[in-house]
């Protein structure tokens, strides 16, 4: 689980349906990696975690924060996302992560700011036509 603003591009994305009947927005590159997980029947590990970083984070995310002064990652304590092999990866590229108890009841500080997000935009009928005019309808 992890939450980090972006501007988003609609290139090569597709639109799944969900259980909760709300819209999940993929890209073939996220898509493909599921299907991978899924036919080898496998959670990721830590070293498939930095793996992730390297090929996927670091090109979109660490570019993102470096830009935005005061900007906090924030990813939960899963044990692939606490690995001495990811923390070394995000204190080497000064990356500020998210304080998180190891125990915590609370799943995501803000994930209901996150399903009133996902709730307004499916109740919108058509796509935002620019990231100006997503942040508009949230």
């Amino acid at each position: 689980m992890m939450r980090v603003w972006m501007h988003s591009t609609d290139e090569h994305r597709t639109t799944r349906n969900t259980s909760s009947a709300r819209r999940k927005v993929t890209s073939a590159r996220d898509d493909q990696h599921l299907l991978c997980m899924t036919v080898n029947d496998r959670t990721t590990s830590s070293r498939q975690w930095t793996a992730c970083w390297s090929t996927a984070i670091r090109p979109e995310v660490f570019p993102f924060l470096q830009g935005n002064p005061g900007a906090i990652f924030l990813q939960d304590n899963a044990c692939p996302h606490v690995a001495k092999a990811v923390l070394d990866l995000s204190s080497a590229q000064h990356m500020q992560l998210f304080p998180w108890p190891a125990y915590s009841s609370d799943t995501s500080p803000i994930a209901h700011v996150w399903d009133l997000v996902g709730w307004r935009l499916a109740r919108e009928p058509r796509p935002a036509a620019s990231n100006d005019e997503l942040l508009l309808r949230t």
